[in-house]
């Protein structure tokens, strides 16, 4: 049978049949499947939302135990130390006794299996702790004791990795503020420990009130199969029921969580019945929460639908039939004209149109195909047009890209366009003569492997980091390194920038790069000239300051020798040779504190800000300036502020130098009066000499003003400027004011000045003002006695009268001591018995072996020993430098032995106390 050749209503009837029904049945299949899968879906989120809230009770039941628990516990203990530093600020112990109590009382705890109660202070440093390792260690840089410190007080959870394992433990804290002694009392435990805290009565009523379907409930079981709390059954292990099969609650224990179908029969019921059920588990617990409901149950309106949707089909079946029938008879004669009508369309006559005749549809068809028709011709003579004007475009962009062209390979930069993966497409040829050879040696492989980046693998990788950041769509822009074609590594200044879209996404990747290796090299040649001239223009100053340190110096030793001399007339007054012998003492103090202050102006060390006062700064400036400044100029010290700057002291210093040598050199020919003033001042809306905006706020204003000669209009606008000098030839570098402003620029600082003719002039410093950190209480400083012993002390120092006094010393205190002229020699008696002496006190520059090389070897061999190094001055090392090698004291001379004593007692009682 030929389909085609039937009639119109029979090929409807056949199509009904064989496509429609068809189609309505699997619709029907369709929908009776998508209807059960949404019942299925959603009974599995009611079960999940179920089990999660039921989980997230019973951990928020167990987060308000512990945290109950340990805040009980963190009370209790502050409640001790207030007990103990009460009875110590009555009078009843001393300070080291109540703190001494105190940890007594906190390390005897314990919290649960293994939890401790331990303290820190506000910087993070360990104060007290069950492992004395830890203690007195800072342990600011771990996450959890910065929230310590910041918080202070309070309920704190984080997580902890036991030393040997690999897995995290959950651990939780509670924290309570001792604020007399800066002590963050810590309750810690593992999370663990305290899960039988939970009262199982508080669940059951939230596992009971669980309800899916008519008979659907919630339970909780152990990874044992034990019931903890079933609406069915009271106890016992599900694993031994005998009524039903266990291979699902194996199934569960084994995987911990997920979702399961199996079929079980409760006690009351004939027979099994299919189940779902979804699980959690609780490691905590060792606990499986559950939430089942019964397969029946929730495909009950399954029955509904699928008898509504047969009634359905069977009335649609009939009433289609109807349809056909009707529609051949209307159909069938229009639609033979139309098919003759669109067949000479078809065949490129545009202008064909239909009468518009016959039934009302027929009639709106025409109407539409008219209409078709008429707007195929009106398209047919624009798409001709538009194929002339893109004709015409292409010419154009193909000109435009040229020129685009051009620039792009006429351009100075090295450029490079990438696809949106980062594979080079495009390089200009900047690029080509900076690293040679042909663009095909490049193109079409990843950006980062080109030849130019392969000296260094390091610069590869983050290349290709950036790049990746580029495809994110940042702008990255850093200095990186390439070799060029000569084989020389040079510095690129290279930005990498994506370009997007309209719709968001990247079209591509641009590359610029720039070679900096010269401005870099004249950036460096400019810093060595600047650190050249600010060390000539130091000079310069240690020049205009020696008549006044040799005067200073010769006033001290006059003093010295009129007072030894005095002793020697007076040895049968032993009071006055006593005072004498003082004097001489107070003598060699004020040559020491001399020599401390030159070192410290001349060291050419990095600069390193910290909070400093200022005015102390000033004092000792002004101090060291006293002796070079001639009688003729007095000089006056108004401090009205004692305020932290955040400053380099040695720095500050040059400043204050700087601006009173100026002012000393205006007022040199006839004297006057040189004021130094600091005061505290709120600045707002000012401007600067370079005029420059203020920014607002508080800031320590230095002000040193002369009544010299003052500056013409001329010579004040230059007063700044590098080279710059009214001076004589001889007389000065011209650099000084240069290097205030520089100074002060760095301290983000700011500068004022005013000067009159005849008059004088005054600079004035704007410093920012810093919030001083809050000290201790100083506790009243102690009074040093003599005290001596019997243990053996190795003395080393190559000068001989040093060695004698330091021998008659300590002997005197009743120790044994064995002098030493050089390390060589000391080491070889140490060497020879190396628990002969109790205490070494060394000198550090010596003939043969110098006195931190001596210490060290004698460390190798005796880590405990006790070491005191003394020095004139060193290059070498610092002090924090000698203390981490091992050595105990660092003790600059000239050494009072008064205070040697003392450091001698209390290191060898430390030793013994160990």
């Amino acid at each position: 049978m030929n389909f085609t050749r039937l009639k119109f209503s029979s090929q409807l009837l056949l199509t009904l049949l064989f496509v429609l029904i068809p189609l309505i049945l699997l619709s029907s299949l369709f929908a009776y499947h998508q209807v059960k899968k949404n019942l299925q879906t959603n009974i599995e989120k009611q079960l999940q939302d179920s089990t999660d809230s039921l989980v997230n009770l019973i951990t928020t039941s167990v987060s308000v135990s512990i945290k109950n628990r340990l805040h009980g516990i963190a009370q209790k203990n502050l409640e001790i130390a207030q007990y103990y530093y009460q009875r110590y600020t009555s009078g009843d112990l001393t300070k080291e006794q109540a703190i001494k109590n105190i940890e007594e009382v906190f390390l005897s705890q314990s919290v649960g299996a293994s939890g401790y109660i331990y303290c820190l202070n506000s910087q993070g440093i360990v104060l007290m702790h069950p492992n004395k390792q830890i203690q007195g260690s800072n342990i600011s840089n771990m996450d959890f004791a910065r929230q310590q410190v910041q918080i202070k007080q309070g309920y704190l959870e984080y997580n902890w990795v036991i030393p040997g394992e690999i897995y995290e433990h959950r651990k939780a804290l509670y924290m309570a503020y001792f604020e007399p002694l800066d002590w963050i009392i810590s309750v810690s435990s593992y999370r663990d420990e305290f899960t039988h805290l939970t009262d199982l009565n508080d669940l059951k009523a939230a596992i009971f009130s669980f309800k899916s379907g008519k008979t659907g409930y919630a339970y909780i079981v152990d990874d044992s199969g034990n019931v903890v709390i079933h609406p069915k059954y009271s106890e016992g292990n599900l694993l031994g029921q005998s009524d039903n099969p266990t291979h699902f609650l194996k199934q569960m224990i084994e995987k911990k969580s997920g979702k399961i179908k199996y079929h079980w029969k409760n006690l009351n019921e004939s027979k099994a019945r299919e189940k779902i059920v979804i699980y959690k588990y609780l490691p905590e617990f060792k606990w499986i929460v559950a939430s089942s409901s019964y397969v029946t149950e929730v495909y009950a309106p399954l029955k509904m639908v699928r008898n509504f949707l047969i009634g359905a089909l069977i009335i649609i079946i009939f009433s289609l039939v109807g349809v056909v029938f009707l529609i051949s008879a209307f159909v069938t004669k229009p639609l033979g004209k139309m098919m003759n009508r669109l067949g000479e369309g078809a065949k490129g006559d545009y202008g064909v149109r239909m009468d518009e005749q016959g039934p009302m549809e027929f009639v709106i068809l025409s109407q539409h195909f008219n209409s078709f028709m008429h707007q195929l011709e009106e398209n047919n003579k624009k798409i001709e047009f538009e194929i002339k004007k893109n004709i015409e475009s292409q010419t154009a962009l193909v000109e435009n890209d040229l020129k685009l062209r051009s620039l792009f390979d006429q351009s100075f930069q090295y450029m490079g366009i990438l696809s949106p993966f980062g594979t080079l497409e495009q390089i200009n040829q900047s690029v080509l003569d900076f690293a040679g050879g042909t663009a095909q040696d490049a193109l079409y492989q990843p950006f980062w492997e080109a030849k130019w980046w392969r000296h260094d693998q390091a610069v590869q990788d983050k290349l290709k980091q950036s790049i990746k950041k580029a495809m994110k769509g940042e702008f990255v822009r850093y200095e990186i390194t390439a070799v060029s074609k000569e084989e020389k590594v040079r510095d690129i200044d290279i930005s990498i920038k994506p370009v997007f879209l309209p719709s968001g996404e990247i079209a591509f990747i641009i590359t610029e790069g720039r070679d900096i290796t010269n401005l870099k090299r004249a950036a460096l040649e400019r810093k060595n000239l600047a650190v050249q001239l600010e060390r000539s223009q130091k000079m310069e100053a240690i020049g205009t300051l020696a008549g006044g340190i040799a005067h200073d110096f010769n006033n001290i030793l006059s003093g010295i020798l009129g007072y030894a001399q005095l002793a020697q007339i007076s040895m049968d007054q032993p009071a006055k040779a006593k005072s004498h012998v003082k004097q001489i003492s107070k003598g060699i103090q004020r040559a020491a504190e001399l020599t401390q202050q030159i070192l410290t102006f001349s060291r050419q060390t990095e600069y390193e800000k910290q909070s400093i006062k200022l005015h102390l700064v000033v004092k000792e400036a002004l101090k060291l300036m006293r002796s070079s400044i001639p009688a003729t100029i007095e000089i006056k010290e108004l401090i009205f502020s004692t305020g932290n700057i955040m400053a380099d002291p040695t720095q500050m210093h040059q400043v204050i130098m700087n601006l009173c040598t100026n002012a000393y050199h205006a007022m040199n020919e006839f004297g006057g009066v040189l004021t130094v003033k600091i005061q505290k001042i709120d600045l707002t809306k000012n401007t600067d000499v370079f005029n420059r905006k203020i920014n607002a706020g508080q800031y320590i204003e230095l002000e040193v003003t002369d009544t010299g000669h003052g500056m013409d209009k001329e010579t004040f606008s230059k007063a700044f400027d590098p080279y710059y000098t009214t001076k004589d030839v001889g007389k000065g570098t011209g650099f000084g004011l240069a290097l205030v402003h520089a100074i002060v620029d760095e301290h983000d600082g700011y500068i004022n000045a005013k000067s009159t003719i005849g008059k004088g002039s005054s600079f004035y410093v704007y410093l920012p003002v810093v919030k001083r950190q809050t000290n201790a209480e100083i506790s009243p400083k102690p009074v040093k006695l003599l005290k001596g012993g019997s243990e053996k002390i190795m003395v080393v120092d190559d000068e001989v009268d040093i060695r004698n006094i330091l021998q008659e010393f300590l002997n005197g205190l009743g120790y044994s001591v064995s002098v030493f002229e050089d390390g060589a020699q000391a080491f070889a008696a140490f060497e020879a018995d190396i628990h002969a002496f109790d205490l070494i006190v060394t000198d550090m520059t010596m003939p043969k072996m110098t006195g931190d090389e001596f210490a060290k070897q004698v460390l190798k061999q005796r880590k405990d020993i006790p070491i005191i190094l003394c020095t004139g001055y060193s290059e070498t090392v610092s002090e924090a430098q000698i203390i981490e090698m091992g050595i105990k004291k660092y003790i600059q001379k000239p050494v009072d032995n008064l205070d040697l004593s003392v450091f001698i007692r209390t290191l060898l009682d430390e030793q013994k106390a160990r």
